[in-house]
Order: structure tokens, then sequence, then C-alpha cells
């Protein structure tokens, strides 16, 4: 399938195209963080994010035939934002060749839901839920069911 039709599937929601998206343009887009970042673990926390906020951001795109450009703009962004971050930071982890450079694909769908869920988690609990909560569990030691 051609990359315009997999930008429109995403635009409308469809995690199987955006994952296809991912598995296509992985590599290079590790392969162009690291030569920003200069660290491969950083490069790929880069790559990560970036794929995060595509996610997010792809409804908006107006144009899907730009997608590629869009991508790249916004990862080299976040790339340059993380290295001038990290100028400081040696790194002691060398990159010979693309054979060190990871072939398995992080499932940003699930890496996107899991840090929703930690946001929500790390929201004050709402009054209400847990005055409930409290109650099932006073009824639920009162009967055993605990």
């Amino acid at each position: 399938m051609d990359e315009i039709s997999l930008v429109k599937r995403c635009q409308q929601g469809d995690r199987d195209a955006f994952r296809t998206l991912v598995e296509r343009l992985s590599t290079k887009a590790l392969r162009t963080a690291y030569l920003i970042v200069n660290r491969k673990d950083t490069a790929e926390d880069v790559v990560q994010e970036a794929f995060i906020q595509c996610y997010r951001e792809i409804k908006r795109l107006r144009s899907p035939e730009t997608f590629e450009t869009w991508f790249y703009r916004m990862l080299v962004r976040l790339s340059r934002r993380i290295a001038s971050k990290e100028k400081g930071r040696l790194s002691l982890e060398p990159l010979d060749d693309a054979k060190q450079l990871p072939t398995r694909n992080a499932d940003v769908t699930d890496t996107v839901e899991t840090k929703e869920m930690q946001r929500a988690v790390q929201q004050p609990p709402d009054k209400q839920n847990v005055e409930r909560e409290r109650k099932e569990c006073e009824a639920g030691a009162e009967t055993g069911a605990v």
C-alpha cells in the first residue's frame, strides 16, 4: 500500500496503518536522529517520541502527500532539542554500522496508551469514586468477600 493511503487511514484512526508507517520509517528515522544526537540510546528515545507525537498530530496534517517531510521535520526538531540538552554528555557507545541499529519496532500505539494511562493514574482521584470504592471495600470486608 502506498504512503498516502496509509496516512489517510491513520488520519481515520487505523492503528494497523500507523504500525505499517512506523515499520517503514523507523530505520531511517533512527539513523537520522543518531546523526544529530550521537547516542544510540538517545536516538531511540527521540524516534519513539517523534512517532508518539506523529500519532497524536497526524489528523492535523492537511496534505498526506507531505507526510514524510512533515515527520522528518518533527524528528529533526526533537533531535536538536534533545542534543542541545545533552550537549555535555559523553557517548561511550560506538555505532559502527547499521547492524547495531535495532530491528525490533516498538509498538507506538501501545506506548501512547500507556502514557495516557499513567497520566490518568497520576491525576487526583475523583472524590465520588473514592467514596464509592471505600464503601464497596467496607461492604466486602463485612461479608468476607475481600
